[in-house]
């Protein structure tokens, strides 16, 4: 069976070579052998089937968000009165509005898929068995190293968001207590967040931050020094503090 394939691929690209000679471009060849006409519905075919893939690709995106209770950043629109933002109506309304988005997707896919799928049937017709296969794999293959791209982005992305959103987790699922301490339910909720979850110092210790520089113009005030005017390196220092 595998030496059949690899005949059968030596064959195949033996005959591309002859049909599609490397000194002729593929528009090239196919206005001259099937017309304008065809090299544009080509053309076409190679921009539905990028899109198709693209909005399938952006379905996933979202769906994935959908399902990780993950608000995508297009979705965070700005209100006149800071404080709705952190309101049940205001993350209700985004939830709304990715569910629209997902189905406004949906509905795209379908329609580009009708489309690509009528085409390709037209190309079929068109072009000769050969010349179709070859041209189709071309066109799909240019659009896989495109696809790939925004694959990377979006997993970019969905991990970005993954870091600024808390994702809900259900902590009997997560936490697991061998220890002989009973945890409370914040104590579960807040180890679900993670080992690297941390809250922000809500007020500097200016003691401790100021601390350093006193010392260091403790430790160098008594040296000796050159061409250094100590109130103005005191004055500096301050100002750096």
């Amino acid at each position: 069976m595998a030496v059949a394939v690899y005949i059968y691929t030596l064959v195949f690209l033996f005959i591309a070579k002859l049909r599609f000679p490397k000194g002729n471009s593929i528009a090239t060849i196919v206005r001259k052998r099937y017309g304008l006409n065809t090299l544009a519905k080509i053309r076409k075919f190679e921009k539905l089937d990028y899109r198709h893939r693209k909005t399938e690709l952006d379905l996933g995106f979202l769906n994935e968000c959908k399902d990780r209770s993950i608000i995508p950043k297009f979705l965070r629109f700005k209100t006149a009165n800071s404080h709705l933002q952190s309101s049940n109506t205001y993350k209700q309304c985004q939830e709304r509005f990715l569910l629209e988005e997902i189905s406004s997707k949906e509905t795209l896919s379908r329609s580009t898929k009708i489309q690509l799928d009528s085409l390709k049937t037209e190309l079929s017709i068109t072009l000769s068995r050969f010349d179709f296969v070859h041209i189709i794999t071309l066109c799909t293959g240019s659009n896989d190293k495109k696809i790939r791209i925004d694959e990377n982005r979006q997993h970019c992305k969905l991990h970005y968001l993954t870091l600024d959103e808390q994702i809900p987790h259900d902590p009997s699922k997560v936490i697991f207590n061998y220890s002989s301490h009973s945890l409370t339910d914040d104590e579960k909720r807040l180890l679900s967040l993670g080992l690297n979850f941390a809250l922000p110092p809500t007020k500097l210790n200016y003691a401790s931050f100021l601390a350093p520089f006193e010392q260091l113009y403790s430790n160098i005030k008594d040296m000796q020094t050159y061409n250094c005017n100590k109130d103005e390196f005191k004055t500096f220092l301050k100002n750096i503090a």
